[in-house]
C-alpha cells in the first residue's frame, strides 16, 4: 500500500494504541523523521544529525535523505521510502517542506 505522509506540516502525538499495523507504522515513519540524534533514551542514534542545519540547503538535503533511507531500513523495516518530495521548499532562505511516499509490504496489512 502507498501512502504520502506531509512531515512537517503539523505536530503529530504518538499514539500508544494505534489501531491498525498500518496506523503504527505511519507514526513510526514519522517519528524517524522528526528526531534528533541523541535525543533518545536507549536508541541515541535513531535520528537526523542536527548538524546539517547549517550546511547549505542542497547538501542538507541529500545526507537527510540518505540517512533517513538508513534509519527507516533499521528502524520500520515494513515500509519503504518510494520519494521524496520537496516542492513548496523555499532552498534558498533554507525553508524545507518534506512530502515522502511510502510502500507498507502488505504482508503487514
Amino acid at each position: 500500500m502507498k501512502i504520502q505522509i506531509d512531515i512537517f506540516s503539523e505536530k503529530h502525538f504518538i499514539n500508544f494504541a494505534p489501531n491498525s499495523v498500518f496506523e503504527e507504522i505511519v507514526q513510526n515513519v514519522r517519528n524517524i523523521f522528526q528526531q534528533i540524534k541523541g535525543t533518545i533514551p536507549y536508541q541515541r542514534d535513531m535520528g537526523s544529525d542536527e548538524n546539517i542545519i547549517d550546511l547549505p540547503s542542497e547538501n542538507a538535503i541529500m545526507i537527510y535523505q540518505i540517512d533517513t533511507l538508513k534509519q527507516l531500513k533499521k528502524y520500520e523495516p515494513r515500509a519503504k521510502i518510494r520519494s521524496f518530495n520537496w516542492k513548496g521548499s523555499d532552498i534558498v532562505n533554507g525553508n524545507l517542506k518534506l512530502v515522502v511516499t511510502i510502500d507498507v509490504k502488505e504482508s503487514y496489512l
